[in-house]
């Protein structure tokens, strides 16, 4: 039997990941380079690399528009990174090892175990089979859903290859799109009113966001009658912000005539409940989000900054760490010395790791944030809203984006990336300390004061 190391085990796996990200990032940098991916021919390395970190980290900023910028070899090189990142290369050689019945070491198991956050390795196997099921069924409805609209508006070919992208790009919660072909940047917006592809859109961004740990919860409930606690606070969290947000912006929106003043009720509504769904991680845009109010913006910035479920495609600091936080907090508030939700107590080694993700976290936005702010025109709630959507991979843009120098670039293919990788990664950093939460080990009590 082969020895390994706790440094082997735990810590290889997390540069194992990020490596993998870091090799994608520069695969797809290198073709979008390549003059038969571009109608220009040409397109700056800097520019290539931002457009592959967004895809691979499933952001959706983008200093092009999608469709006018790439040709169809560019768009399915943006596709598959979508795709890739989305899942994470390791879902993807682990899945095909189990596909071809390659017997997967120690070592690989524990660093699928890390990627996809679950601690029972038994299980792997079975998470990464239902995954890629749940995922190639939800991307095929998607699309064939999709298909009658833009076939009808596209024509065939252009119809069936924007559904397959558009379904894709959804489910990954990635924001890319090829609405170029009406017209540049346009994203969703001349189907604003459109309930059918509204509801198709927002279906495969919570089916994506809700993670998949949830997902193989949910396909064996008729076995096990029971939902575990993780998947009973993503449950309850996804609904709250969804409510809360699409009733915030409605009202915010309300009056608003360069947004959804002039739209019939039902179709103020509508926009909402998209704007509310997107906002956490997605991307697309019914409405043009330079228009919003300054309290839209920043309600977008905290729906952004939350995101989705742990083990989902999209990003954020996600919604059990909000969780975590909330039910800490109120557990002090009324005098107990225990967070208890639902008749579970939260771990301490959990608040920990939710403090220190959301800290890391707020750093991260607040030095692109300064950063944008010095070297950009855009004033501050622009430049706030852009750092949190290259933070939270969400790719929801006020028009920042086209307009960065180099250094802003830069910082933002960085912040995206450790939005992507970065509160993953400090988790599992932490995770490799997790024994010392149980050391014998006694320690003289620290008095402090706080508050």
């Amino acid at each position: 039997m082969e020895n390994y190391s706790v440094k082997s085990v735990i810590v290889s796996p997390t540069r194992i990941i990020v490596s993998g990200f870091i090799f994608l990032i520069i695969g797809g940098s290198i073709f979008l380079c390549l003059p038969i991916c571009t109608k220009s021919g040409y397109i700056p390395f800097i520019d290539a690399f931002f457009t592959a970190t967004s895809a691979s980290c499933v952001t959706g900023l983008s200093i092009y528009d999608t469709y006018s910028k790439f040709t169809f070899l560019g768009q399915l090189v943006i596709l598959i990174m979508i795709q890739t990142g989305g899942l994470g290369l390791v879902s993807f050689t682990t899945f095909f090892s189990i596909l071809y019945r390659k017997k997967l070491s120690f070592k690989a198991l524990r660093i699928a175990s890390l990627a996809s956050g679950v601690e029972d390795v038994s299980a792997i196997k079975h998470l990464y089979k239902s995954t890629f099921k749940i995922v190639f069924l939800c991307e095929s409805i998607g699309a064939i859903a999709l298909s009658p609209v833009f076939i009808y508006k596209f024509g065939v070919l252009d119809g069936m290859w924007i559904s397959v992208f558009t379904s894709i790009s959804a489910f990954c919660n990635a924001g890319f799109d090829l609405l170029g072909i009406i017209s540049p940047s346009s994203s969703l917006s001349l189907f604003y009113g459109n309930i059918w592809v509204n509801f198709v859109i927002i279906t495969l961004i919570i089916c994506g966001g809700l993670g998949f740990v949830v997902w193989n919860e949910i396909l064996l409930y008729k076995t096990t009658k029971k939902f575990s606690f993780n998947s009973k606070i993503v449950f309850l969290s996804t609904v709250i912000l969804i409510f809360f947000g699409a009733f915030t912006f409605f009202v915010s929106e309300y009056n608003n005539p360069l947004t959804i003043k002039n739209m019939t009720l039902s179709q103020k509504i509508l926009c909402s409940f998209f704007q509310s769904v997107t906002c956490r991680t997605a991307g697309f845009g019914t409405i043009n989000q330079a228009n919003l109010n300054s309290f839209s913006k920043f309600l977008c910035c905290i729906l952004m900054f939350i995101g989705c479920s742990p083990t989902g495609t999209g990003g954020g600091v996600k919604v059990t760490t909000l969780a975590v936080l909330i039910i800490t907090i109120s557990s002090v508030m009324r005098g107990k010395t225990q967070s208890v939700f639902l008749n579970h107590k939260i771990q301490p080694y959990n608040i920990y790791k939710a403090v220190t993700v959301i800290f890391l976290s707020i750093i991260i936005v607040t030095v692109n944030f300064s950063i944008l702010y010095f070297t950009t025109t855009a004033n501050n709630i622009d430049c706030l809203y852009e750092s949190f959507s290259a933070f939270s991979t969400t790719g929801l843009s006020v028009g920042v984006t086209e307009n960065m120098s180099f250094l802003s670039k830069l910082s933002t293919i960085i912040t995206m990336f450790l939005g992507r990788v970065g509160p993953m990664s400090i988790a599992i950093s932490l995770y490799k300390n997790y024994n010392d939460f149980y050391s014998t080990e006694i320690y003289p009590e620290g008095k402090i004061i706080v508050g």
